[in-house]
């Protein structure tokens, strides 16, 4: 036996409750943990095992005075004389349990076989908050049939589910490598996997781990799943009604069911054609605790534990034969496909042995999937599909070519195209054509990436004619192909004006074409660096996604609190995101993992800059992304760069080679790291200057004010570092204006790790560029300044808080002097009103204070001294 002392400190920590339910399947060591908390507690403890004859009211009456004479022998002698009149009896005993005048614990072993109402009311009676000398510890395979919602609420009841008595990985490996000294891994990791920390199941693999000397895992899988089998025949499907059992089975065909599913599966359970209650069923179920939870995607499907299921789908293997199984998967397969759910549809189709359905699944679907979230899915879907079906279906090609492109792959995606341009059918100029225009829109998106602006544009063009009027996501995707062209073209202001055009456009209305529309203007409006555009286009991203579609949102936002320098706020946004950004394309990827790995430097966190960095990385070479590996490569030049290690920086930089085209959109591109790390290393390097040039004619070219102002600030330190620092002056001067101008001041501290010549040159200039330097330094993480012969007369405590608020909190802050509410402040500043109170909770730790009216008071004793930015 395993000792398992955290679930005995867990219920050690519970003996003030009134009742503690333990309640989970056969197996799951219920009656251990409870016996093992009984010899540790401080609490004296009776045990009553309980059985089917208990519901006779006597029975159950004197096997609880039994339990309870063990604590107090003396204790209820009145109740004994009442126990035939179950009225008198019930408040009898609950009198006498409260004169025993100390806490006590009462354990009712297999709780679950108590159906008889006058026994459960008298339970009901004894249990109530009044009682507070009684401790009821209910055990049982099922939730106790009482009414404990109120006591609940109250925190006087404490439940220990399935969930909570699992083995954990450690307790596995414990138990497993008990009996013998060394285990296999691949065992143990199967063992995990299929038993879910079940205990009893644990414990069979590890005797069968036990008796087996030579390990071999044929051998221990077999013996132990048999083991299995046996034990839930024995303690589980045995007690079961017939009919019940055959329910059990339908049931477990799909991975996860659901009342309407179950609607489906029980058509073809009655021969005479009488209905099953799907409801009732999906609810016996739940509450009799048959080795099923619910999902925590959607809570209205249950899941039948992988052991448990597995039995039942060979009961009914053996019950139904072969070919009504495989005829409920094929009704299964198009039950979920009329629904849209694709993967369970896939899944059981597959399990039919019905290729041609899968590919009816597949085509049916995968045009919807490929400009949404579900392009991931629509990877795993192909790779369920038997590879020569794949191959005779030309549409399931072109979703390959996609999903290729989609994970940064251009080239892999472009050889996909040529290969089957003769498969394509063709069709007459002008008419609808969907798999031509599919293939059509991908060839002008790798154009695209390519930089060859002028034929993308030409591409999307004749795809905008060849997509179905219903397509409307299609065409919405040719406007942001042909925007984005126009943008690399040099065509900015047009790019954006043809982009807020087309979202306007009545025909474009629907929720796929606005998201798609609104995630092209983010992008053109990065490079602009209008943070109150960005922010409008994030909050209506959000507004249109549904809950499992809102990440490239969040980035969004993210980045614009980068470029404001709230640092913190910008890897809040990205906190919740981290998990699912495989799911993003690859460009938001690398976008949301640049700004990730950045907020992590500016804490000089290293490790988290560094675990972001690795994850990117073989996410990259998972996909073979070419994409994805640049913007790794980016990464490591930069953590490398600011730790100091130019070598190590140099090596990363050199891995990628500065594309012929710039990268619009792009937030931290890889040539410009690259730039980085030539102009830290080698100064005078020749190349650096000449392709430090070529950038910045190509950043004019397509009006892009990021990558000026990026760029600037590179040749500003290599003229700085050449010696000529009035001409350096002059050029940072002019830099720093226009990031005050566009409240962008990360875009120049970011662009140096030794930034301290910045706030140097500029400390010499004039004091209008002193409110300048002190945000400058902030964000190089620099001391203030203190300028020689000059004394500090402004108020200490308000400068020292004042000064550490961010560009939106002052923003917040200067509201809040108005008197204006949070409502108020939200609007004015589009954004929402959960924002703003993170932002004054930041205001408040930083002043001090603990409300509004603190705060204010505190700046008005400081003499109303100006905020700074």
């Amino acid at each position: 036996m395993l000792r398992r002392d955290r679930l005995v400190h867990e219920l050690r920590s519970q003996e003030h409750c009134s009742v503690i339910s333990i309640a989970a399947p056969a197996g799951y060591g219920k009656t251990s943990i409870a016996a093992l908390w009984a010899e540790n507690t401080d609490l004296p403890v009776g045990w009553l095992t309980l059985d089917p004859d208990d519901n006779d009211f006597e029975l159950f009456t004197a096997g609880l005075i039994a339990a309870v004479r063990t604590i107090d022998p003396q204790a209820c002698r009145r109740a004994e004389a009442t126990l035939a009149n179950p009225a008198t009896a019930a408040r009898a005993i609950s009198n006498d349990l409260d004169e025993i005048g100390r806490r006590f614990a009462i354990v009712f072993d297999d709780f679950h076989v108590l159906d008889n109402p006058t026994v459960l009311e008298l339970m009901a009676t004894l249990i109530v908050p009044q009682n507070r000398s009684l401790c009821a510890v209910l055990v049982g395979r099922a939730h106790p049939p009482l009414r404990l919602e109120s006591m609940r609420a109250s925190g006087l009841v404490h439940d220990v589910t399935a969930a909570m008595l699992r083995f954990t990985t450690d307790e596995t490996s414990a138990l497993l490598t008990k009996n013998s000294a060394v285990v296999d891994h691949e065992i143990r990791d199967v063992v995990e996997t299929d038993l879910e920390g079940w205990p009893a199941g644990v414990g069979l693999a590890a005797r069968a781990l036990a008796i087996d000397a030579d390990r071999d895992p044929v051998g221990i899988l077999a013996r132990y799943r048999a083991a299995i089998d046996d034990y839930l025949s024995e303690e589980v499907l045995r007690g079961l009604p017939e009919q019940r059992r055959l329910q059990l089975m339908y049931a477990s065909l799909p991975g996860f069911f659901s009342e309407s599913a179950c609607v489906r599966l029980f058509e073809h359970e009655h021969d005479d054609g009488a209905k099953t209650d799907a409801a009732e069923f999906a609810s016996w179920v739940e509450r009799a605790q048959l080795f099923c939870h619910r999902s925590a995607t959607n809570p209205d499907r249950l899941r039948f534990h992988p052991a448990f299921r597995r039995r039942l789908l060979n009961d009914l293997t053996t019950t139904v034969g072969r070919a009504r199984l495989l005829d409920l998967q094929r009704g299964l397969a198009e039950w979920y496909q009329s629904r849209g759910l694709v993967a369970e549809a896939l899944d059981h189709a597959m399990r039919a042995e019905a290729p041609q359905l899968a590919v009816r699944i597949v085509v049916g679907q995968g045009v919807a999937s490929l400009f949404g979230p579900e392009r991931t899915a629509l990877a795993q879907w192909l790779k369920q599909l038997p590879r020569p079906q794949v191959e005779a279906e030309p549409i399931l090609r072109l979703y390959e070519a996609w999903v290729e492109h989609s994970a940064g792959r251009a080239e892999s995606a472009l050889a996909l195209l040529d290969t089957i341009a003769p498969q394509i059918p063709r069709t007459d100029s002008g008419k609808p054509h969907e798999p031509l225009a599919l293939w059509t829109a991908l060839r002008a998106e790798i154009c695209r990436g390519r930089g060859e602006f002028t034929a993308a544009r030409e591409w999307a063009k004749q795809a905008q004619s060849l997509f179905p009027v219903e397509q409307r996501w299609g065409h919405a995707f040719t406007v942001s192909i042909d925007t984005l062209a126009r943008q690399g073209g040099g065509d900015s202001a047009g790019a954006i004006a043809a982009i807020e055009s087309a979202l306007v456009d009545p025909t474009l209305s629907d929720r796929d074409s606005q998201r798609m529309l609104l995630s092209t203007h983010a992008r053109l409006v990065v490079d602009q660096i209008d943070l109150r555009q960005q922010r409008r286009l994030a909050l209506r991203m959000r507004d249109l996604e549904s809950p499992g579609r809102w990440m490239e949102g969040r980035v969004r936002r993210a980045i614009v609190h980068y470029q404001q320098g709230e640092f913190s706020e910008a890897a809040e946004t990205l906190d919740d995101t981290s998990s699912d950004w495989c799911a993003l394309s690859a460009d938001v990827h690398s976008d949301a993992a640049t700004v990730a790995a950045l907020c992590s430097l500016r804490r000089n966190d290293w490790a988290a800059a560094e675990r972001i960095h690795q994850s990117l990385a073989d996410y990259a070479i998972d996909e073979g992304s070419s994409l994805l590996a640049d913007a790794a490569a980016a990464l490591s030049a930069e953590i490398d760069l600011r730790r100091k290690r130019p070598s190590r920086a140099r090596a990363w930089a050199d891995r990628f080679v500065a594309p012929e085209h710039a990268c619009p959109g792009r937030l931290f591109p890889p040539e410009l790291s690259q730039l980085r790390v030539w102009s830290s290393v080698e100064a005078d390097l020749p190349e650096t200057k000449r392709s430090l040039e070529r950038q910045i004619r190509r950043s004019r070219q397509y009006g892009s004010v990021l990558l000026q102002l990026q760029l600037g600030a590179l040749e500003a330190g290599l003229i700085y570092r050449a010696g000529e620092r009035q001409t350096a002056r002059a050029k940072l001067e002019e830099l720093v204006a226009k990031a005050e101008r566009l409240d962008a001041v990360t875009v120049l501290s970011d662009q140096d790790p030794l930034a301290s010549w910045m706030p140097a040159l500029l400390r010499e200039t004039d004091d209008h560029t002193r409110p300048f330097v002190i945000r400058l330094e902030r964000c190089c993480g620099a001391p203030l300044p203190s300028r020689s012969g000059e004394a500090t007369r402004e108020s200490a405590g308000t400068r020292s808080w004042t000064d550490q608020l961010t560009n939106r909190e002052v923003d917040v802050l200067e509201l809040l002097l108005k008197r204006l509410q949070n409502r108020e402040i939200a609007e004015a500043l589009h954004v929402s009103n959960e924002t703003v109170k993170s932002h004054l909770k930041s205001i408040y730790k930083k002043a001090g204070t603990r409300s509004r009216r603190e705060t204010i008071s505190l700046l008005k004793d400081a003499n109303s001294h100006p905020l700074r930015r």
